[in-house]
């Protein structure tokens, strides 16, 4: 379900939050508000501890369009569950899929392996790519093993 109202603005109202609750339907607040995103991959060295909403305003100051962060799994290239003690969380980073060439280069150039400046909040993190985005073989066996 997507609007043009800010996170806080109280969308839901009594009738509404019945119906989802009746059907059993959850509803989340997305940090990133809009119709098609991608997932450009997870930030190397981040941690829960992090605040993904103060990272994302810094790196949207930077870069000058929308990003949305959030804190999610790395995919391990296996299928089926993955036990608790084995579950690894990042800050994961997500733009619009009209955006995602230009976002490309800009995480590249920022979060790079050779990026020596510049990060967001000081913080030196890394960009590890989505297994889904590469398709050369080489390239995923390098994002296997970080």
């Amino acid at each position: 379900m997507g609007h043009n109202l800010p996170k806080d603005h109280g969308i839901l109202n009594a009738t509404t939050s019945q119906w989802l609750s009746d059907e059993k339907v959850g509803l989340w607040p997305c940090s990133l508000q809009t119709e098609s995103s991608v997932c450009l991959g997870w930030l190397l060295y981040s941690t829960p501890e992090m605040s993904d909403e103060c990272l994302q305003v810094a790196i949207e100051l930077q870069c000058g369009f929308s990003v949305g962060l959030r804190h999610q799994t790395i995919l391990l290239g296996r299928q089926g569950a993955i036990p608790n003690s084995q579950k690894v969380y990042a800050i994961h980073v997500e733009v619009e899929a009209i955006m995602m060439n230009v976002a490309k280069q800009w995480f590249s150039k920022v979060y790079g392996a050779t990026s020596s400046s510049g990060f967001p909040n000081g913080i030196k993190m890394r960009l590890v790519p989505q297994l889904t985005l590469r398709t050369s073989a080489p390239m995923r066996v390098k994002i296997g093993r970080l």
